[in-house]
């Protein structure tokens, strides 16, 4: 048991680029393993992204995790302008942001209540298939606090 904890951080080591793809697939490093108990996430994600039209998505990849409850907000931001989102879709891979804009930067942050321990990867693709890229660049972080 990990216990109640300051938690842990992840920092991705490697740009993941999509392009024509829709299909999520792990923003690498961004893994945080986890026990039963309820958490406090915070990921901050930057990116580029070529075309307003390709966007970019993430989700929460659950490897025999399971999420009872789930409460997230995330705010993208573009140049000129800031998107706010919330979700509380427990689901394997629902979307936490989804956008079709030049997006530069993604927060996203809540909580969740784990009943089945395992592992959470952050994934990410593009909105909306193009074939211009969409990149999750190097120095995002994903940080779990165990808070119950």
């Amino acid at each position: 048991d990990k216990g109640i904890s300051g938690g842990v951080a992840s920092r991705c080591t490697a740009a993941v680029t999509k392009n024509a793809s829709t299909t999520f697939a792990n923003v690498t490093g961004l893994t945080q393993t986890v026990v039963a108990g309820t958490y406090r996430f915070r990921a901050v994600l930057p990116s580029t992204v070529a075309s307003g039209t390709g966007g970019i998505k993430y989700c929460f990849k659950y490897t025999t995790t399971v999420v009872s409850v789930l409460e997230a907000t995330a705010k993208g931001f573009t140049a000129t302008a800031v998107n706010v989102e919330h979700t509380t879709t427990t689901s394997d891979q629902a979307n936490l942001y989804s956008e079709a804009a030049v997006v530069i930067l993604v927060e996203i942050e809540g909580t969740m209540t784990i009943t089945t321990g395992g592992t959470i990867d952050i994934q990410m693709a593009q909105d909306t298939s193009n074939a211009s890229d969409t990149i999750a660049l190097v120095g995002g972080t994903f940080h779990m606090s165990r808070i119950a």
